[in-house]
């Protein structure tokens, strides 16, 4: 799965072939101005309103305490894209909508959006500077209560869209009876494999701000600490899982903290890293999901993607043996990359 500028017609398939469309247009005059209306959507409640019931331009202008012409526009440009359906003067959510935006919904995203809305968009106007310096923005080392408020909601949200085939597709030893999260404060990958293995024990283990954005929890210990700082026991754990992290750390860290997991590991035990993948070759057909979130997460927090080869020799180098990595179905550029101590 790839995000692509697909034709909807056999002349819009011959332009494209023969260069005949503006890709720097849509990329830098539309791309920009759509993820915008959407974020900001999300983020005055418009997906939230219409939740329930199609409403009119009014009833979605009083709302949202927007102006009725801005309002009709915004809205024009969420029934293109695939949001929003108009019909008969009102509005109301599509089945994409429905699904990944309806409040109430087991993958709402909207906590993402508001989180992208509210703290990451303004992030985009220190790129130049991340370019010229290197050095990116080390948002966790910043984050008030508000920010570690929002940015648990949006994981959390970000969690649940693709918790179901984590669940489906993460290797789990025979008879695991204790495994460790690193950075899943919110539970949701846990709770996933505590109901699908039963008896099975969990750690999380994640910083102070991101467990001051949860309740205590009930079912499983909660450690406080950073995995680079904090020494696990050894011969501890059945599994070990990192999802969404390694894009946070430098190869070098990423290189230790395979070296303590390992240490961590009972033989047979399964060290399982959730990420988002860096294309191994560089093309016009290479995964946009792996190399936009490479330039993102060096922007925030100078880092980036990984190669599934590279993911896999950190682990090797460590004493663990790769097993094959499994690409997620439903989630483009996901892969789990996990390996087994012998």
């Amino acid at each position: 799965m790839e995000l692509k500028v697909s034709p909807s017609h056999p002349l819009e398939w011959l332009a494209l072939l023969l260069n005949r469309v503006p890709m720097p247009l849509l990329h830098g005059q539309m791309f920009p101005i759509l993820s915008k209306a959407v974020l900001t959507a999300a983020d005055k409640g418009v997906f939230r309103y219409l939740s329930g019931d199609s409403r009119t331009l009014g009833e979605i202008s009083e709302f949202c305490a927007f102006k009725p012409e801005p309002a009709r526009q915004l809205l024009g440009v969420l029934v293109s894209l695939g949001y929003l359906v108009a019909d008969k003067g009102k509005y109301g959510l599509s089945a994409m909508a429905e699904k990944w935006l309806r409040t109430g919904s087991g993958s709402d995203l909207s906590d993402l959006l508001i989180y992208n809305n509210r703290v990451v968009w303004k992030w985009m106007e220190q790129l130049e500077n991340y370019l010229e310096t290197g050095a990116g923005i080390a948002y966790h080392q910043h984050f008030e209560e508000p920010e570690w408020q929002l940015y648990q909601r949006a994981m959390l949200a970000v969690a649940r869209s693709e918790v179901n085939e984590f669940a489906k597709r993460c290797p789990v030893p025979a008879r695991a009876a204790r495994m460790l999260d690193i950075g899943g404060a919110h539970g949701l990958h846990v709770t996933a494999l505590r109901s699908k293995y039963t008896g099975l024990e969990a750690d999380i283990l994640d910083l102070p701000g991101a467990w001051s954005a949860h309740p205590e929890p009930e079912s499983f210990n909660r450690m406080e600490g950073n995995i680079l700082e904090v020494k696990l026991e050894d011969k501890r754990y059945d599994l070990v899982l990192m999802s969404s992290l390694a894009h946070h750390f430098s190869e070098a860290e990423n290189r230790m903290i395979a070296r303590k997991v390992a240490a961590s590991l009972k033989p047979g035990g399964i060290y399982v890293i959730n990420e988002f993948v860096h294309p191994a070759r560089l093309d016009s057909d290479s995964g946009l999901v792996g190399t936009s979130s490479s330039l993102f997460f060096g922007l925030t927090s100078t880092s980036g993607t990984w190669t599934i080869a590279e993911t896999q020799a950190w682990q090797a180098e460590a004493g663990l043996k790769p097993m094959k990595a499994r690409r997620f179905r439903t989630v483009p550029g996901r892969v789990l990359m996990s390996a087994v101590r012998v």
